[in-house]
C-alpha cells in the first residue's frame, strides 16, 4: 500500500479476534463479518472501507485513479444514522477533508484527487445501478430486502455487479451484519465457501466493557434463542418452524386476565373483508412490565361497524361504557390508512365513524398504529420476547376466551424458506398480526446497534 494508506490503518488498531482477521483480509473478493449487535461491525467496516479507497485512489506510479466507492445500508434511516457519520468520523481519523453531499447521496473529499464514496439504501435496489465501484460496503445486509425471481430488484445481487471498476487496485467487497436467520441470502452467499469468499465472526459479549449496558437492555428484550443470533452472531434456523416458539398455554393462558378501566383500552386489529376483521382488546401495565389480552372478536365477513358494535356491546356490560377508560388506544394495520375502493375512505376513517357511533368520545381516541411496517420478524421477534425473556420471566397473559389468538400462537408457522409467514391456511396469522401490532408499539424489541459500537470479537474464521 502507499505510504498515506499504510499510516491511516495504523490508526485503526482492530481488536483480536475476528475483527482483527476481518480487517486483515485484503486477499478475497468478498469479505463478511457476523455477528452480535454491539461488537463493532460499523466501526470497522467503515475504516475498511475508507482504507479500500484510499488504496484505490492511486495507481502503482502513485497517480490519481478516481476510483469510486460505496456503501449500501438496509434503509435510508439505517444510512443517515449509522453508515454516513461512521465514514466520516473514519474520514476525520485518517485527517482527509470531507463533506456529505445530500442531494447526490456521496461522500466527497474536498481539494483531494479522490472519487466519491456513493450511498445508497437496499429498499430503493433500481438505484444501486448506473455506475462502477473498487471496494463496497454492505452493512446489515442480513435485512436487505430480496428478490431473487426479479436480479433488478435485488439488492445484493446489483451491489455485487458493481464491483467492476478497471482502475481499481483491489476489488473487493465487505459486508458486516446480524443474522437474521439461515435463510437469508447474504447468510447463503457467505456460507458458500467460495474461495474468493471468506467469513468472521464476533461477539457482542467480549466487548462487554464497552458496551455493558447496552447488553443488559438486549438481555431484557431477547429469548434465550436470540440471543445467540443477536449476541453472539450465530444464525438460528427458521426454516417451516413455529413461528411463536415462546408460546406456552401454560404460562401464558390465564383467566386473571381482566379489563382495568383505571388503565387505557387497547384495541388491536387487522382488516379483512375474506375471511373478515380480527380484533381484541388489549392492555399494558407498564409498572409489572404485562400485556394482556381479555377478549377477541372474529366471525366470517365480520365488518370494522360490526366488530365495533361488539366491542361496545362488552364495554357496556363489564365496565359501564367507553368513557371508564382514561384513554382508547387503537393498534392496527398500517395497510388500514389507504382509502379502500369500495367507500373512497380509509379503514381508520370507517373505525373512527363507528366509534364515535357507538358513544366513544373522540376526546379518548389516541391513534397508535404506524404509518407502515416493520419488518415482520422483527414484530414476531417482540411477541415472542414478550412472551419469554433471556430471564425466563413472562410478560403476556391471555384470557382463556380468546380462542382465536390462542389458536394463532399454536399453529402459525413460518414458510418453507423462513422469510414470512406460511399463508396455506387463510384463518390463521390475522389475529396474530393485530396483537403484533400493538406488542410492537407497546414492548418493542430494540434491536438498533448503538452508535458507541466499539466492538472486539471473540471467533476467528467461520
Amino acid at each position: 500500500m502507499p505510504d498515506m494508506v499504510i499510516r491511516q490503518g495504523d490508526i485503526v488498531q482492530p481488536r483480536d479476534g475476528g475483527q482483527s482477521a476481518f480487517w486483515d483480509d485484503w486477499s478475497h473478493r468478498f469479505v463478511g463479518l457476523e455477528g452480535g449487535l454491539g461488537a463493532g461491525k460499523t466501526f470497522i467496516g467503515s475504516r475498511k472501507l475508507m482504507t479500500l479507497h484510499l488504496w484505490n485512489a492511486f495507481d502503482d506510479d502513485e497517480r490519481p485513479t478516481f476510483v469510486h466507492s460505496a456503501v449500501v445500508a438496509p434503509t435510508h434511516e439505517n444510512l443517515m444514522d449509522f453508515d454516513i457519520p461512521a465514514l466520516l468520523e473514519a474520514a476525520e481519523e485518517f485527517g482527509l477533508p470531507r463533506d456529505w453531499r445530500s442531494s447526490r447521496k456521496e461522500i466527497i473529499f474536498p481539494g483531494l484527487p479522490l472519487a466519491s464514496i456513493k450511498a445508497r439504501s437496499a429498499d430503493k435496489a433500481n438505484r444501486i445501478a448506473g455506475w462502477e465501484i473498487g471496494a463496497g460496503w454492505g452493512d446489515e445486509a442480513g435485512r436487505w430486502k430480496e428478490d431473487r425471481d426479479q436480479p433488478m430488484n435485488d439488492p445484493l445481487i446489483q451491489f455485487q455487479g458493481r464491483l467492476r471498476h478497471p482502475r481499481a487496485r483491489l476489488q473487493q467487497m465487505i459486508f458486516t451484519y446480524s443474522n437474521e436467520g439461515d435463510h437469508t441470502s447474504i447468510y447463503e452467499f457467505m456460507h458458500q465457501d467460495a474461495e474468493d469468499t471468506a467469513l468472521y465472526r464476533a461477539s457482542t459479549y467480549d466487548n462487554a466493557q464497552s458496551v455493558g449496558e447496552f447488553i443488559k437492555s438486549q438481555e431484557r428484550n431477547l429469548t434465550p434463542e436470540l440471543a445467540r443470533q443477536y449476541l453472539l452472531g450465530e444464525a438460528i434456523s427458521l426454516r417451516g418452524a413455529k413461528a411463536y416458539g415462546a408460546f406456552s398455554p401454560e404460562l401464558h393462558v390465564s383467566d386473571e386476565a381482566k379489563l382495568d378501566p383505571l388503565r387505557p383500552l387497547g384495541l388491536f386489529m387487522d382488516f379483512n373483508i375474506d375471511p373478515g376483521m380480527h380484533g381484541g382488546f388489549c392492555q399494558h401495565f407498564t409498572n409489572v412490565d404485562l400485556l394482556t389480552a381479555t377478549h377477541d372478536f372474529h366471525e366470517p365477513s365480520l365488518t370494522v361497524v360490526g366488530m365495533i358494535d361488539r366491542m361496545a356491546k362488552v364495554v357496556r356490560d363489564e365496565v359501564g361504557g367507553w368513557d371508564k377508560f382514561p384513554a382508547i388506544n387503537i393498534y392496527g394495520d398500517p395497510a388500514g390508512h389507504s382509502r379502500t375502493a369500495g367507500t373512497g375512505q380509509s379503514d381508520y376513517v370507517v373505525l373512527m365513524q363507528a366509534l364515535e357511533a357507538s358513544g366513544c368520545p373522540d376526546k379518548l381516541i389516541r391513534q397508535m398504529s404506524r404509518r407502515k411496517h416493520n419488518p415482520v420478524v422483527d414484530r414476531i421477534n417482540a411477541v415472542n420476547v414478550a412472551m419469554i425473556d433471556m430471564k425466563g420471566d413472562t410478560h403476556t397473559m391471555i384470557h382463556p376466551r380468546c380462542k382465536t389468538l390462542i389458536n394463532d400462537f399454536n399453529k402459525v408457522t413460518r414458510s418453507k424458506d423462513g422469510k414470512d409467514l406460511a399463508k396455506n391456511n387463510k384463518a390463521l396469522t390475522h389475529v396474530s398480526d393485530a396483537w403484533g401490532y400493538f406488542v410492537e408499539i407497546e414492548r418493542p424489541i430494540r434491536l438498533d446497534r448503538s452508535k458507541e459500537d466499539r466492538g472486539r470479537v471473540i471467533f476467528g474464521r467461520v
